[in-house]
């Protein structure tokens, strides 16, 4: 199967933008079900979106290419030449580099995080804000992460890997898996986290286990599935079948390195993961 990627030209583009009724282009890139308003039912949201049922249709490939266009490879860190531009911000007292693309700060109560120096700083680098500070434990370093590290080019994984619980499986078996903005551990961007298989599945099993712990602290005692959770047996493994997806595609899954770990078996992509391509370890 062939991918009709390279045969979008800009005026099919433009086409596809008015056809699609696209007027916030970031709006369509980065919406997910659960911050719309509008009567349509979810798997409709979805499907209009990303059309998963022909993944080969302009649709989802024009999705993935505005993605991309949208999201400038971040600056690293080298020669702590970006690191060295913070410490000119007011209140901030130390720049600690975690590694290429990840920075850690501290910083006394004239620091404003919001300040207009700083979230320029961020857009100029095209880095986020993954953990918040915490004026109450000064000082109490926070950190900024690249949106778009370096992609994993040519890589040869066979299978990746993911953490989830068999709750929210119900839904992944539908719809496959969604980029997410929302995390019990840290802030971060539309992304899916994956695993390597030089991940043993005890490791995976344990991190599933602290999220799903996080999940149900957050929810209400009269929450439905409350009493139902059980923390020990309820994680599940996913697997995501790289070289089925590479040949119906006749392209690789886009990947990156995860800034949060410095370990090459913590990736993550910005892409969705249709069911097809997802199977239990």
């Amino acid at each position: 199967m062939i991918s009709l990627e390279k045969y979008l030209r800009k005026e099919d583009q433009d086409k596809l933008l008015e056809s699609y009724n696209i007027k916030d282009i970031n709006k369509w890139l980065f919406e997910t079900y659960d911050e719309i308003n509008d009567n349509i039912s979810e798997e409709q949201f979805y499907h209009n979106k990303f059309n998963f049922s022909l993944m080969d249709s302009p649709q989802y490939w024009f999705w993935q290419d505005k993605l991309y266009e949208n999201l400038n490879t971040s600056i690293t860190i080298d020669s702590n030449v970006f690191g060295n531009l913070f410490k000119k911000i007011k209140g901030i007292t130390k720049v600690i580099i975690d590694n290429e693309y990840s920075i850690g700060f501290e910083y006394n109560d004239t620091f404003s995080e919001g300040s207009n120096e700083f979230l320029q700083l961020l857009n100029f680098g095209n880095y986020f804000i993954r953990s918040k500070k915490n004026d109450n434990k000064l000082p109490n370093p926070f950190f900024i992460e690249a949106r778009r590290p370096k992609e994993l080019q040519e890589y040869r994984y066979k299978y990746l890997y993911h953490a989830t619980n068999k709750y929210a499986y119900e839904k992944i078996k539908k719809y496959g898996l969604i980029p997410k903005s929302k995390s019990k551990l840290s802030n971060y961007e539309y992304r899916i986290y994956l695993w390597t298989s030089d991940v043993n599945k005890y490791d995976m099993e344990s991190y599933g286990r602290l999220c799903l712990r996080l999940w149900k602290d957050s929810i209400n005692k009269n929450h439905e599935l409350y009493n139902k959770i059980d923390i020990n047996s309820d994680i599940i493994i996913l697997k995501i079948d790289l070289e089925k997806f590479e040949n119906d595609h006749q392209k690789q899954l886009k990947i990156f390195g995860d800034p949060s770990y410095n370990k090459e078996s913590t990736i993550f992509t910005l892409e969705p993961i249709p069911s097809k391509y997802i199977s239990t370890l």
